[in-house]
């Protein structure tokens, strides 16, 4: 007499095991919505400069606030050849949110024919989490935001004036 294994007692668990299988896998796919708080308010004036060591503008560069605290948006603008920018949030020049801001300062694009980027300031500028500056977009804009980088960003001021 043939013994059978206690694995084999029906043909239907393994065909059971693996449909079930396939609709858990199946279950996680498909289109999922995640709701992303939205910032209250609208957008406030808001514009400035940024200056390098010494006082000289920097001129292509891409200032970037970014909120201190959830949920916000974040607000950034290409300085000119004197320095000066104009934050655009959702439409271009409409300013930023009102609120707390984390700052960092993209460099200039790569000059032409070369493929080497030069900071032109001290490159830790370039992550809001060590640039040391900060903003406060007040409720009724801001005109006069002024970051005057630092030939060291340890000596830096650590806050653009606004």
């Amino acid at each position: 007499m043939r013994r059978r294994s206690a694995f084999l007692l029906s043909p239907v668990p393994p065909l059971v095991c693996a449909l079930t299988a396939a609709l858990i896998l199946l279950s996680g796919c498909g289109e999922k919505t995640v709701e992303i708080p939205k910032p209250e308010g609208s957008p406030v004036a808001a514009k400035g400069k940024v200056l390098l060591p010494g006082g000289k503008p920097l001129a292509g560069a891409t200032v970037v606030l970014v909120p201190a605290k959830d949920p916000g948006m974040p607000a950034r603008g290409t300085t000119g050849d004197d320095g000066s920018f104009v934050l655009t949030t959702q439409n271009e020049g409409d300013g930023a949110l009102p609120g707390d801001y984390r700052i960092r300062i993209d460099p200039p694009p790569f000059p032409k024919g070369t493929n080497t980027l030069k900071f032109p300031y001290p490159a830790g500028y370039a992550n809001d989490e060590t640039s040391g500056l900060t903003a406060t977009i007040k409720s009724s804009g801001n005109d006069s935001i002024t970051i005057q980088l630092q030939s060291n960003i340890s000596r830096a001021s650590g806050r653009g004036k606004n």
